[in-house]
């Protein structure tokens, strides 16, 4: 298989970032697109089935070791752009450039190439602090199933 190189992201993310062609939410739909590329293109070869973007983001964390930081920031992407269309223009506006954070980190570490630091530049420094999740009730349960076939 023929991988996207780490530049193609990057452009990506700074074009997310910066672009005022398009509103926010597109901006937003454009980004949680690229953050499921780099989820089916990285997993692309792993000797499992994955169900989504959550079971591909579990699977990467176990098996490249990446931070908890890294992979809860990456969640809180995921599940929040999924959800981008209960959000006001303003919570949208706030939150991209610290989720686009997550997203170039990802792509630094699954790529091993570091972020380029013009758009570092334009990031915030830090990942942005990771929300607390909602307790889970009986009727809502995410399992991750490890299994070895023979």
């Amino acid at each position: 298989m023929e991988y996207t190189s780490a530049d193609y992201y990057y452009d990506d993310i700074r074009r997310c970032l910066t672009t005022t062609q398009y509103d926010i939410r597109r901006r937003c739909g454009m980004a949680y697109r690229l953050f499921v590329e780099l989820m089916n293109e990285t997993t692309a070869d792993a000797p499992a089935s994955f169900s989504g973007a959550f079971s591909r983001l579990h699977y990467l964390h176990a098996q490249r070791g990446f931070s908890d930081t890294l992979y809860h920031a990456a969640n809180d992407f995921r599940v929040r752009w999924r959800r981008a269309d209960e959000l006001t223009e303003a919570e949208l506006t706030d939150r991209l450039p610290g989720d686009l954070r997550a997203l170039a980190d990802l792509v630094a570490g699954l790529k091993q190439a570091p972020v380029p630091a013009e758009l570092a530049a334009l990031l915030p420094r830090h990942l942005t602090a990771v929300e607390s999740p909602e307790p889970l009730s009986e009727k809502c349960l995410r399992v991750v199933v490890d299994a070895v076939l023979s």
